[in-house]
């Protein structure tokens, strides 16, 4: 690998930083005096405010998937959990790692909220610490399986319904 002259090796990647950003302060003097504009964005053009846009709505995106993803390993780890062949240890291990992750769940949330405030308009926070929305979706996922198992009664009953007009035809 060649050297530059007078740079000795162990400081090489940090003498090239140094020189790039030398070489950017002189790009945008030269940017400055000839041609009356710099690096920086006007603030008030209307391409600086789409892009400001798309950025907060870009960072709400991405806080809203990473959220996603989070709640969806837990849900994971929390049904690897309650399977009968989990041993003592995984069970353990599994359960250390949810109350790590309840805490990453939490950043998240915040990081979420303040991406949520940001857009324009607002879009809505969540707020896990108050108990009454846990209970709501708790009594929600008990009426949706309450109506699974009504569908599922139904079939149950047309099976013996036709077991019992098969027995009476012998």
């Amino acid at each position: 690998m060649l050297k530059p002259p007078g740079i000795q090796v162990k400081h090489y990647f940090f003498t090239v930083n140094i020189s790039r950003a030398v070489i950017w302060e002189q790009r945008e003097k030269v940017l400055n005096s000839q041609w009356g504009f710099g690096i920086e964005p006007i603030t008030g053009s209307h391409q600086y405010q789409e892009a400001l846009k798309y950025m907060t709505s870009r960072k709400y995106q991405q806080a809203l998937e990473t959220l996603y993803k989070l709640i969806i390993q837990r849900l994971f780890e929390m049904h690897r959990l309650n399977l009968n062949q989990t041993g003592y240890k995984m069970r353990t291990h599994i359960s250390n790692a949810l109350q790590k992750r309840a805490s990453s769940i939490y950043t998240m949330v915040r990081r979420y909220n303040t991406a949520a405030l940001a857009l324009d308009p607002p879009r809505p926070t969540l707020d896990w610490s108050k108990p009454v929305i846990r209970e709501t979706m708790k009594r929600h996922r008990r009426v949706l399986r309450a109506q699974e198992e009504i569908v599922r009664c139904n079939i149950e009953l047309r099976r013996i319904h036709t077991s019992i007009v098969d027995e009476e035809k012998v």
